[in-house]
């Protein structure tokens, strides 16, 4: 049997980083053993990112309240599902997460070289370039771990294991077993009919999240829709609550475009519920970056229509496929950035003529 080995990592602020945390959590896998435990301290609530990984890694969240010197000790000290820690790596680099590994007593802890780190850290490294990413960071320490180069592989989720929740076993159980089970069944349910794709006809998945906005883009999505011609649709719209009122909104809407083949929106509080459903499309057009990546997790193209145009868009070198952002001005599409590439457009006949030839529709 492997040697087990326990890995703790502190990812802080939010989604992007905890996407961008998959490539170093899959090679680290691979180099540590197919036994190897993963926990992982975050600032917000975006554990179900992680259910998205093919292994278990379990996310605990930093209270607000508790991010400071004298919080990070306190929180430390009373996690005790965390212990007997083999490695510790820092991603945030601040003297509260050296404390973190070093309360944690890891006994090896990683970070950058600055500061108080020396005092903390015992394996530290110094960076070549200071604007480091954090999935240029992740590689740093798989280099030093290790001795070796990882530069020019890629990953690509191939499977997922969707892992039932464990809010079911503490609160159904509860209510007895039948009620344990009915949920468990209805559950399963859910997911096969998801991962057959809504139908074998090829399709584009609009994924929106109105968590993300507040609000829902329609004059885009009209104009978007509009254009495409002999295209069939799907539709999901991600976020943490649904009235009745606003899922008729919704699918009135989408079903209004009767030239197209949609379907009923389908309604989902998280992206774990739809793996099956975006790895069987053509493509993903989107309103949330977080989507885009994890469309390139799964090997996925997608094009996405930032929140702001100002922010600088996040890049994934590790994953096989990288987001096609849309930068609009006044209204109307004026650029897709990929990766290093920028491509002039002119209004939305010419995006979706772009689409059309990248994805070959």
């Amino acid at each position: 049997m492997e040697n087990l080995k326990k890995v703790l990592l502190r990812i802080p602020k939010d989604a992007n980083n905890s996407i961008s945390s998959f490539p170093f959590l899959h090679f680290l896998k691979s180099v540590l053993g197919s036994e190897t435990q993963f926990h992982v301290i975050i600032d917000e609530d975006t554990e179900d990112l992680f259910n998205l990984l093919p292994f278990e890694v379990s996310s605990y969240v930093l209270p607000k309240d508790k991010n400071n010197l004298r919080g990070v000790h306190h929180f430390s000290c009373n996690l005790h599902d965390v212990f007997n820690v083999d490695y510790f790596f820092d991603f945030e680099n601040t003297a509260k997460s050296n404390l973190m590994g070093w309360t944690f007593k890891c006994k090896e802890r990683y970070g950058i070289s600055r500061g108080v780190s020396k005092f903390l850290l015992n394996k530290r490294i110094t960076l070549k370039e200071p604007n480091t990413s954090l999935e240029e960071l992740g590689f740093s320490y798989l280099e030093e771990l290790t001795g070796q180069n990882f530069k020019g592989k890629k990953i690509r989720a191939d499977k997922i294991t969707l892992a039932e929740e464990d809010f079911l076993f503490d609160e159904l159980i509860e209510q007895g077993e039948e009620a344990f089970e009915k949920t468990l069944s209805e559950r399963e349910l859910k997911i096969k009919a998801i991962e057959k794709g809504l139908g074998k006809d090829p399709y584009i998945l609009c994924l929106i999240n109105v968590d993300e906005l507040k609000r829902f883009d329609k004059d885009f999505w009209v104009q978007i829709l509009r254009t495409f011609e002999n295209v069939n649709f799907r539709t999901c719209i991600i976020g943490s609550t649904f009235s009745s009122t606003d899922q008729e909104m919704y699918t009135q809407f989408f079903q209004s475009f009767s030239s197209k083949k949609f379907n009923s929106p389908l309604f989902c509080e998280n992206y774990s519920d739809i793996t099956g459903l975006l790895k069987g499309s053509k493509g993903v057009i989107t309103n949330e970056w977080t989507a885009g990546s994890i469309s390139s997790y799964f090997g996925v193209d997608s094009f996405v229509l930032p929140v702001d145009n100002s922010i600088i868009f996040p890049k994934t070198k590790y994953f096989t496929i990288s987001p096609r952002y849309i930068v609009m001005n006044d209204g109307l599409p004026q650029t897709v950035i990929h990766s290093d590439e920028e491509k002039k457009i002119s209004g939305f006949s010419e995006l979706v003529d772009f689409i059309h030839k990248t994805w070959v529709l």
